[in-house]
């Protein structure tokens, strides 16, 4: 566990930066600023200063923000959603659907996650979008899709792994 001391100066120095790029992205006319990525423990412990930094960048920047939660220990936790205006995630969902699934098994195991997703979008009132999303070209890619090794090379297996999410989210009018 970090002393108090030493989150104080992360977090100073976090919001320095945070807020330099938030300047930075007003005088690029960008449109939409994520203020971070995976931050869990921070962002499901500290909500108050989240919510004074996502002020803070309201004032110098004046397009769409988010922030990219980690799909499992992250998402439902953040308590600063309705100050954003996304709920952004990290969505490397594990599918539960055997080796050589076709792509209409796997838009059927992306259910019970669609169904977390609708609830924490009901719950908050935001539209959700994935900010990371991926497979790897190799067989299994999507029951660890956040694994950086191992499998047998598959380029029809990422094919239909990414169908199935596209499939699964393209009519929610909820879902950027």
């Amino acid at each position: 566990q970090k002393s108090p001391e030493a989150h104080a100066r992360w977090w100073q120095d976090h919001c320095k930066l945070i807020l330099h790029l938030a300047q930075l992205a007003q005088e690029s006319g960008i449109e939409m600023y994520c203020l971070g990525t995976e931050l869990v423990k921070m962002t499901t412990t500290h909500t108050a200063e989240w919510r004074e930094l996502i002020n803070s960048v309201r004032k110098i920047y004046h397009g769409k923000l988010t922030y990219a939660a980690h799909w499992h220990e992250e998402m439902q936790k953040i308590q600063f959603w309705n100050d954003l205006d996304y709920i952004g995630v990290s969505a490397y969902f594990p599918l539960d659907a055997p080796v050589g699934a076709d792509a209409t098994a796997l838009k059927t195991a992306w259910l019970p996650h669609v169904k977390k997703l609708q609830q924490l979008h009901d719950r908050e009132g935001k539209p959700v979008m994935f900010l990371e999303a991926g497979y790897r070209g190799v067989d299994n890619c999507h029951r660890e899709p956040w694994a950086y090794s191992g499998g047998q090379p598959d380029a029809q297996a990422q094919a239909r792994a990414y169908e199935a999410m596209f499939s699964a989210f393209g009519n929610k009018p909820w879902f950027q």
